[in-house]
This record gives C-alpha cells, sequence and structure tokens, in this order.
C-alpha cells in the first residue's frame, strides 16, 4: 500500500476525495435541500461580494501588464536561461486554446449574443443594432482578457516555482516559499498544515469547474446528435456519452500528456480555423467582415465601461423586468472561469517551460482575446441575421433550450451536416482536452506538486469528474454553479496573495542571479553584432572595435 501512494500526498489526496464524494451523495440523496441550501449561501454571497469578483479581475489584468513590461519580463521559465521552448508557437498557442477556451466559447458564442440582442444592459433597445454589438462584445469579454489574467497569473506562478526554482507545482508553494517560518537550518519550507488545506480546496474547486463543462459538452453533443442524425437527446443518451467520453478520458492517460494534447490541440485550432473559413465562404461574407471590424473598435471603446459596470442604480434591472443582469452574467461568468483557473494555470505552466514571462503574458492574454473576438463577432453576426430574416425565428426555434442553439443555425445554412458534424468533432475534441488537462492538474497537485503524476490517480480523478458531471446531466446544473459561486470566492484573497509573494521571490532572484545573467546574455549580444562587422564596415564608419 505504501508503495502504491508513493506519490501521493494522503492528506490532501483523501480529504478532497472525501469531501467530493459527500457532496455526491448529499445531491443524489437529498437534491432539493442541497439545492435550496446552495443557492441561498450563494445568493447572499452574491449580493454582497459580486463587486469582488470585477475588482479582482481587474487586478489579474494590470498585475500581469506590469509584469510583461517590467524587468522582469525577459526572465525565462526554466532553469538554464538559454533553453529553448518545448512546443512551437502554434502548437503552444493550440493547446492553450483547447485548456482555456474550450467548449464554453462554441456553446457561448451564439448564447450570449442572442440573449443579449434580445435582453440588452445599459437601457438599450432590444434587437437594435447597438443590442447586437454590446452581446458580440460581452461574449468576447466573458472569454477574453479577464479569464486569460486568471490563468496567466496562475500559469505563471506555478512555472516560475517549479522551473526557476525546482520546489513544484503546489498552489500553496509561494505562500509557503515566501511567508511560512523556514525550518531549523534555515532552509525554506516544502510543507505546512495550513498549505495542504489550500491544496485540497482548489482540487474540489477544480473539479467543479471542469464538471460544469463536462455537462454542456454532453448537452451540446445530445442536442448536435439530435439535429443530425434525428436521435432524441434523452438524459440516458446523454449519459451515454458522458460514459464513453469518460471511457476515452481514462484510456488518453496512458497516451502522455505531450503526444496525446499536441496532437489534439492542433487539430482544434485547425478545426476552429475551418469552421470560422466556411462562414465566412458560405454566410452572409460582407456583413460578417464588417461586423467583425465594427465589433472590434466597440469592444475597444466599451472594455473599460463594460469592466466597471455594476448597475449601482438598478436602472439595467428595472429594464429587464427586474432580471439581474451584473450578478446573473458578468460575475456568474466571472465565478464559472475562476473555477477553471487552478487546472487550465497549471496545465499553462506544464507547456510554458522555456518561455519568457513577457511571451506568456502577452501570448497567453492576447492572443485568445483576438480569436475570442473573431469567433463571436463572425458567428454571432450570423445568428443575427438569420434571426432578423426570419422574424426571430431562429430564437423562437431554439426555445430556450441553449445547448442546441449552435445546431439551430446550421439549418439554416448550407451545407448543414458538414457544418454540424465538425462542430460535433470540434466540441469532442475541445472537452477532452479540457477534461485531460484538468484530471492531469488534480493529480500534480495530489502529488505534492509532482509534473509526473502515476497513471492509476488520474484514473481515479476521471472517474470522480465523471460522477460530478452526472449530477448536471441530472438537472442539478443549478446547484453545481451555486457551489462554484461559493467555492470562487475565496480564489479572489488567494491569487493577490500568491502574486504579492511571487513579486517577493522574483526580486530577491533577480537581484541574486537573473539581472547578472540577463547583463551576460546581453553582453554576447553584442559580441555577436560586433563579430558580424568586417574590416571594411569599420572603415565605412569611421570606427575601430575592440576585438579581444
Amino acid at each position: 500500500m505504501n508503495s502504491f501512494f508513493k506519490k501521493v500526498d494522503k492528506v490532501i489526496f483523501f480529504s478532497s476525495l472525501i469531501v467530493t464524494i459527500l457532496f455526491i451523495i448529499w445531491y443524489w440523496t437529498m437534491p432539493e435541500t442541497f439545492t435550496a441550501v446552495t443557492s441561498r449561501i450563494f445568493t447572499a454571497m452574491n449580493g454582497a461580494f459580486g463587486w469582488s469578483y470585477m475588482l479582482g479581475y481587474l487586478f489579474f489584468i494590470l498585475a500581469m501588464a506590469f509584469l510583461a513590461f517590467s524587468k522582469y519580463g525577459k526572465i525565462r521559465l526554466c532553469s538554464n536561461q538559454n533553453d529553448k521552448p518545448e512546443y512551437s508557437l502554434f502548437t503552444w498557442v493550440a493547446m492553450m486554446f483547447a485548456a482555456g477556451l474550450g467548449v464554453g466559447i462554441t456553446y457561448y458564442g451564439i448564447y450570449v449574443t442572442l440573449d443579449h440582442y434580445y435582453n440588452p444592459p445599459f437601457g438599450l433597445a432590444p434587437q437594435s443594432a447597438e443590442a447586437w454589438s454590446i452581446g458580440i462584445n460581452y461574449a468576447t469579454w466573458y472569454h477574453a482578457l479577464h479569464p486569460w489574467a486568471g490563468y496567466i497569473i496562475v500559469g505563471l506562478i506555478i512555472a516560475y516555482f517549479t522551473y526557476n526554482r525546482g520546489v513544484g507545482g503546489l498552489f500553496s508553494t509561494p505562500l509557503i516559499q515566501a511567508f511560512a517560518k523556514p525550518n531549523a537550518d534555515g532552509t525554506p519550507r516544502r510543507e505546512t498544515s495550513w498549505g495542504k488545506i489550500i491544496d485540497a480546496y482548489v482540487i474540489f474547486l477544480t473539479l467543479g469547474g471542469v464538471c460544469a463543462s463536462y455537462s454542456l459538452a454532453c448537452n451540446m453533443i445530445g442536442s448536435g446528435m439530435e439535429y443530425i442524425f434525428g436521435i432524441p437527446s434523452t438524459f440516458f443518451l446523454r449519459l451515454v456519452i458522458l460514459i464513453v467520453l469518460t471511457v476515452i478520458l481514462i484510456a488518453s492517460t496512458n497516451s502522455g500528456l505531450s503526444k496525446g494534447m499536441a496532437l489534439m490541440s492542433d487539430w482544434n485550432l485547425r478545426l476552429c480555423i475551418i469552421i470560422l473559413a466556411m462562414f465566412v465562404v458560405f454566410g452572409n461574407t460582407i456583413n460578417l467582415i464588417e461586423g467583425w471590424i465594427q465589433c472590434l473598435g466597440d469592444l475597444i471603446v466599451n472594455f473599460i465601461p463594460m469592466t466597471f459596470f455594476m448597475d449601482a442604480t438598478g436602472s439595467t434591472q428595472a429594464a429587464l423586468g427586474g432580471f439581474d443582469f451584473v450578478r446573473d452574467w458578468p460575475v456568474m461568468i466571472l465565478a464559472f472561469f475562476m473555477a477553471w483557473t487552478p487546472f487550465v494555470g497549471i496545465f499553462i505552466a506544464k507547456i510554458s517551460r522555456g518561455r519568457s514571462i513577457r511571451e506568456l503574458v502577452v501570448g497567453g492574454m492576447l492572443m485568445p482575446t483576438l480569436f475570442a473576438h473573431t469567433w463571436n463577432s463572425i458567428v454571432g453576426t450570423q445568428a443575427v441575421l438569420v434571426d432578423r430574416e426570419l422574424n426571430g425565428g431562429l430564437m423562437k426555434q431554439i426555445g430556450g433550450v441553449w445547448g442546441s442553439c449552435t445546431f439551430a443555425l446550421y439549418e439554416h445554412m448550407p451545407l448543414t451536416i458538414v457544418f454540424g458534424v465538425l462542430t460535433l468533432i470540434l466540441i469532442i475534441t475541445f472537452i477532452l482536452t479540457s477534461c485531460d488537462s484538468a484530471d492531469f492538474t488534480i493529480s500534480v497537485l495530489s502529488c505534492r506538486g509532482d509534473m509526473n503524476p502515476p497513471t492509476w490517480l488520474r484514473v481515479i480523478w476521471a472517474v470522480i469528474m465523471s460522477g460530478m458531471a452526472s449530477i448536471f446531466l441530472a438537472g442539478g446544473a443549478g446547484a453545481i454553479q451555486n457551489i462554484q459561486g461559493i467555492c470562487t470566492l475565496p480564489m479572489f484573497v488567494l491569487l493577490p496573495l500568491m502574486f504579492v509573494a511571487f513579486l517577493k521571490i522574483l526580486r530577491i532572484d533577480f537581484n541574486e542571479k537573473h539581472s547578472k545573467q540577463l547583463h551576460l546574455e546581453r553582453l554576447q549580444e553584442l559580441r555577436d553584432i560586433r563579430d558580424r562587422i568586417t574590416p571594411e564596415d569599420e572603415e565605412a564608419m569611421g570606427v575601430k572595435l575592440h576585438r579581444d
């Protein structure tokens, strides 16, 4: 038994496992009580602390911008500053997209645009040009800088402590290294009792985050099969889909993260590009191109107002008949993505070895933002145009079943089956890559930060993820979302503390070794430039270089 658990931290593993199983049992035995209790708690927390989600993500964005353009930006996330990245730029970006955007962008791209088009904030007229633009802007806002700032701050911190300091990939590590009392011999501590509580909490939060998307993917796949093949999207079908995906996920744990994820992610991104190209070719081409340009400009203008909008006077809530737009959309979405932050962040740390801090921040925040805008503006604009042509027919056809909105749109476009099949493949590969990265992250946290967790451990967590996702499929979506909202609030204390700890260690390391190392690299660059200058060049410039 001891050899079986050799790599595993038993306290973290068993505490998070037991808590998760108890929540699953609680829901399945008393679903109404579970939902009522979690709903009351989350509603109270959301009403009192919803503003903290908006300010928290703003802090993440500003913190990452500071690091990218500071003197620390050139530091590479590796022990040897001459090491090169493990993955090519395309594969690296594709893997980040697959883990961080996932099924959400295919689900929410049309969903958000149409919902906000009919129920716009800011007192805008429903079904107006302004409502169309703000719908696309919010669809992008939900998937762009805000969630990615959270992903990157975690990925950066975990990567630095794993590769540059060699102390593992736990959430608690930066806090222990910066603030915990050293050992008797003066060396930094690796573990504390409060550190184990933090890591167990992060595991539970990660499970709730990925299982929400797991169930969304099953619902979308079921809807797609109904639209394309005429198979009714029953609970039994969605449960079968969940089981099949879990079997594939378990099988993929033996393929290795590097090979399997890299290959699948490459094809994810290529499929996205193919689908977008088909929209432009077979959709309202000129309108889509013009919509991309117009909505990009509107996003730049509206980004700050959207980031700070809290509906303090309740005017938007009154205009929407009492619907609390801020807390039921931006705050809820940010809570959803905060639940994704641990596993996406640690996965980004895993694939970013050799990248500089500046590369990670700029590439990891701007490229997803540009892609999210491109997807949402093209797909969302096409949905609005079709809905207008049908005099609201697309919205009526969807009938509130938002998981079917993408496939409902395809019914009114050429090559319906081709669009549908490609999207089904995309959803399947997206959710498998997201679940694979979440499974990997949970296993890393269970193994004291070891980036090579045992296969058997990943299999156990894959089965647990499937169990939690089944709650969603059984109608417990609201219950899990409540749990997400409750559990994500402490992250807005934990992540700023992690960043402060990271900054403290980074300054020490920079002064002790990185400043000298960067100076030597710059000196070598100048020598290389000097060596490329020929005597003829010296004579032409009227200078004489010292070459000793």
